[in-house]
C-alpha cells in the first residue's frame, strides 16, 4: 500500500526534527579548541583551559598546528589562541592551518584571542582593526581597564569602575578603520598604560583593551591584556566564551553537535607562562 503524506504532515515532521536538533545543540557543552604549539607561550594554553576545565558547560581539547591542518576543528564551536607570538602561532599552523582557522570563523564558528591571539587576526587580516604602532614591546604591568556597557553585559555588572588586569605587550589598536568593514564594538578600555624602551607613550590610555566583532558569520572576541592570568578576572574567560557561543547561529550549533568531540589536554605549567610577543 502506498503511503501518501500531506504537506502539513511533512512540515510538522520537519519542524519536530529541527527542534530536536536545536535542543541537542543547546543542551550539550560548548566545544572549545585551545591552540598550543610553537609560538604559544609556555603554560599560556593551560592558563585558559584551567578556567573552564571543571565547568560542565564546556568541553575543551588542546590542539596543535598539525591537528588544525588535519581538520580537527570540525565539530568545535570556538577556537582560542592564547598568549605567545601571533606570528609564531601562524608559523606553526602553516598557511593551510591559518586558512582553516579563517574558514572556521567565516563559516559561523567562534574565535577568541588573548594578547598574541589578539594580534593574530590583525596580522592575518580578518578583523577591522589596526595597530597604533609598529613597536610591540611596551612591557608588563597591572593596568587599569574599564568595561563598557556591552562589556558589563558580557562579563558581569559586578565588574564596574576601574579594574586591575595583567598586561604584557598586547596590541594597542585603532578599530573600525574601514568604514565599510565589519563593525568592532569595545568591551573594555585601557585607562592606564605602560611604555618601555622605544614604545610610544600616550597611545594606550583610552584605547580598546577588549573588543567584539565578526568575520563572515563568525563571532570574535579579542583581548589585549590577560584576565586569564589575573585572579580577580578569571571568570572573564568562560564569560567571553559563552557570549561568543550565544552569537553562533542555531544551525551551526546543530551541525557541530553531529560530530563527536572528546576532551584532550597536554600538560603545561601555569606558573611558567611567559610574556607575549607580537
Amino acid at each position: 500500500m502506498k503511503l501518501t503524506l500531506s504537506i502539513p504532515t511533512i512540515l510538522f515532521a520537519a519542524l519536530i526534527s529541527l527542534c530536536a536538533s536545536l535542543a541537542v545543540a543547546q543542551e550539550r557543552p560548548i566545544r572549545v579548541a585551545v591552540y598550543d604549539d610553537e609560538g604559544v607561550g609556555k603554560g599560556s594554553a593551560k592558563l585558559i583551559y584551567k578556567r573552564i576545565q571543571d565547568n560542565p558547560e564546556f568541553v575543551y581539547r588542546v590542539v596543535n598546528g598539525e591537528d588544525i591542518r588535519n581538520g580537527v576543528l570540525d565539530g568545535f564551536d570556538i577556537v582560542v589562541l592564547p598568549g605567545g607570538s601571533g606570528r609564531g602561532e601562524a608559523k606553526s599552523m602553516g598557511e593551510e592551518g591559518v586558512e582553516k582557522v579563517k574558514q572556521f570563523v567565516q563559516s559561523g564558528r567562534g574565535y577568541m584571542g588573548i594578547c598574541a591571539g589578539a594580534y593574530f587576526p590583525i596580522q592575518q587580516h580578518f578583523v577591522n582593526i589596526e595597530r597604533r604602532s609598529t613597536i610591540w614591546v611596551r612591557g608588563g604591568a597591572k593596568l587599569d581597564i574599564e568595561l563598557t556597557e556591552l562589556g558589563r553585559k558580557v562579563f558581569g555588572e559586578e565588574f564596574s569602575g576601574l579594574l586591575k588586569c595583567s598586561y604584557h605587550n598586547g596590541p594597542v589598536v585603532n578599530i573600525n578603520v574601514d568604514p565599510n568593514g565589519k563593525k568592532v564594538d569595545v568591551l573594555a578600555w585601557f585607562r592606564s598604560e605602560t611604555a618601555v624602551g622605544d614604545s610610544t607613550p600616550g597611545i594606550q590610555v583610552n584605547s580598546p583593551a577588549m573588543v567584539f566583532t565578526t568575520y563572515g558569520k563568525g563571532p570574535i572576541i579579542t583581548i589585549s591584556p590577560h584576565p586569564e592570568g589575573t585572579k580577580e578576572l578569571h571568570s572573564f574567560v568562560p564569560s567571553a566564551l559563552k557570549y561568543i557561543y550565544q552569537n553562533i547561529s542555531d544551525d551551526v550549533k546543530a551541525e557541530n553537535a553531529k560530530v563527536e568531540i572528546t576532551s584532550k589536554s597536554r600538560e603545561g605549567t601555569e606558573e611558567e607562562a611567559v610574556g607575549n610577543r607580537q
